[in-house]
């Protein structure tokens, strides 16, 4: 699996592999009784299987509902771990990272608390973990994390002040790890991912400078990730993601053209993974999402065809993934291209085509609301959509 896990097209497999290695260990989980060494293992199984179905930070096959229970399956088994021993931190430790999932996956259902919950509960385990261990660079590691986590719960409440102030920490944080370990790939990845975050978190502030230096940074260490081993499709989507930020940045100084550009080569290249990974839904939806960016700079640019063009491309993949009805972020997703084509054919002249397609976007965004409440984020979309529409009338 390890040896795969990051080729291109390795999807399917994977989750074959990762589905026969939980079936050999889930014979032993009856006999398993207190043998702490089985329940890590069966627990790790669990955890990998249920990443390439649907985990948030890998490539998988969009299976939530399933992820969800075999993440749920794996902390269980940590659980009864902690009971019996109460001092393995190795447990503590993977159920901070599980329990993180999990709170990701809640929110792409938007369940709202539950995600809330299940990350403070991950946050409030790393901080254990990192006064128990104060000198072990692990327990460094798990407390960037944390900071890492922290911001991103604030974000989800709006809360960008405390948002902005944990991101530094784990810049910081992860800063002197790496100087510590000279080399280490992992510390030079989570240092492009907390400068990618604290960048976005710059930009509500207005500090440009800022941002454009921590987006240069992030896409310095991931284009060199890419130069290593130009097979890693992990690093070649974390370029896209670079490329994706600096566009916004461009966008937000000014200047469509250049944002145009980099949304143009973000797009290249997640079209490009996509094409040899097609069944992968994550990369399915980062396409979609480019596609929309792009068509929106297209639009303001006054290049009604290519906007159109990738307004089009985006509502198809969307309309896919949407199918999942317990999927709350691709409903939402699937409304925003539905009011971007809406934005499209006012602009277009198409006045009542475009009320209408901002219509039904409301109203699959409000009927989302009455299931389960919108996070802060996700309400501004809605009265951003709005306006838009008030903007056509």
């Amino acid at each position: 699996h390890d040896a795969i896990v990051n080729l291109p097209g390795a999807t399917p497999v994977r989750a074959k592999l990762m589905g026969r290695a939980t079936e050999a260990l889930d014979s032993l989980r009856s006999s398993a009784g207190g043998n702490v060494a089985i329940q890590h293992e069966l627990a790790a199984a669990y955890e990998r299987l249920a990443g390439v179905q649907g985990g948030p930070q890998e490539f998988n096959l969009g299976e939530l509902a399933n992820s969800l229970k075999n993440y749920q399956n794996a902390l269980a088994l940590l659980e009864q771990v902690r009971k019996s021993s109460p001092g393995d931190l190795n447990a503590a430790r993977s159920m901070a990272g599980i329990e993180w999932m999990i709170s990701t996956i809640f929110e792409r259902q938007g369940d709202v608390k539950g995600a809330a919950s299940m990350a403070q509960k991950a946050l409030d385990l790393r901080e254990i973990l990192a006064r128990a261990e104060p000198r072990k660079e692990q327990a460094k590691r798990d407390l960037a994390m944390a900071y890492y986590l922290r911001g991103n719960t604030a974000v989800t409440a709006g809360d960008l002040v405390t948002a902005r102030a944990v991101r530094q920490k784990a810049l910081a944080l992860w800063e002197s790890i790496a100087a510590d370990e000279p080399g280490d790939p992992k510390a030079g990845y989570q240092i492009a991912l907390a400068a990618k975050t604290l960048a976005a978190v710059e930009q509500v502030f207005h500090d440009y400078g800022s941002a454009a230096r921590h987006l240069e940074r992030a896409h310095a260490i991931d284009r060199e990730r890419v130069r290593v081993d130009p097979r890693d499709a992990s690093a070649r989507l974390d370029v896209s993601f670079d490329l994706s930020e600096l566009a916004g940045l461009a966008l937000q100084t000014g200047d469509p053209a250049q944002a145009a550009k980099y949304y143009v080569e973000a797009r290249k290249i997640r079209e490009d993974l996509l094409a040899h990974d097609a069944g992968n839904e994550r990369l399915q939806n980062r396409v979609a999402y480019i596609r929309s960016r792009e068509g929106r700079v297209h639009l303001q640019l006054g290049h009604l065809k290519a906007a159109r063009a990738a307004f089009v491309r985006a509502l198809d993949i969307r309309q896919k993934i949407a199918s999942d009805r317990t999927n709350i972020s691709a409903q939402l997703d699937l409304a925003e291209s539905q009011g971007d084509l809406g934005v499209w054919s006012c602009t277009a002249g198409d006045r009542q085509g475009g009320k209408a397609l901002l219509r039904r976007a409301l109203a699959r965004m409000d009927e989302i609301d009455r299931r389960s409440p919108l996070n802060f984020e996700t309400r501004q979309d809605v009265e951003e959509t709005r306006r838009q529409l008030s903007a056509c009338e």
